[in-house]
């Protein structure tokens, strides 16, 4: 492939990001509409995470959280007979921190418990979609080394273009 044919460094960002808003358009339409509740692994656990958070008790220590009974009824259809601990203690807090402001604007929004989940699940949907232009190194980026040069061929690998010619001069 010619360099005159690879894309301008400029269009790479931009497309990322509009392929950042369709993964987030789709995985919010898949989180409100289509996935059932309580059918994401873990759901209730990282739920009740982000709830002690944003009711102020905290952030849930293994062995001692546990779930509230209203949600592990809303989860098991039935109440529990004894507390159930939030075995999803173990996780480090930033996810659970970051989508506090998505519960209490659902929370905000609704009263329903079962809206209130899939507003909270906006917030994998946007981590999601912001991760794509964030972490990928987009063409024109490379860092110390000049820029890079983003071809086609069979694995679509970018590679550094450094800024010297032969010998190293410039």
């Amino acid at each position: 492939m010619s360099p005159k044919s690879a894309l301008p460094a400029q269009a790479v960002p931009g497309v990322m990001w509009a392929f950042a808003l369709l993964f987030f358009l789709k995985a919010a339409g898949l989180a409100l509409f289509v996935t059932p509740l309580w059918d994401v692994p873990d759901e209730v656990g990282h739920f009740a995470y982000v709830a002690d958070i944003a009711d102020g008790r905290g952030l849930p220590r293994l062995g001692q959280s546990v779930i509230p009974p209203d949600l592990v009824a809303a989860w098991k259809g039935s109440a529990p007979e004894s507390a159930t601990l939030n075995w999803i203690a173990i996780h480090p807090p930033g996810y659970h921190i970051a989508a506090v402001p998505f519960l209490w604007a659902a929370r905000a929004a609704t009263g329903d418990l079962a809206w209130q989940l899939r507003l909270t699940r906006l917030s994998s949907a946007l981590f999601g979609a912001l991760a794509l232009p964030l972490f990928s190194r987009p063409a024109g980026s490379g860092g110390r080394h000049g820029r890079r040069r983003c071809r086609g061929g069979r694995n679509g690998l970018c590679s550094d273009v450094l800024p010297h010619g032969r010998g190293g001069e410039q």
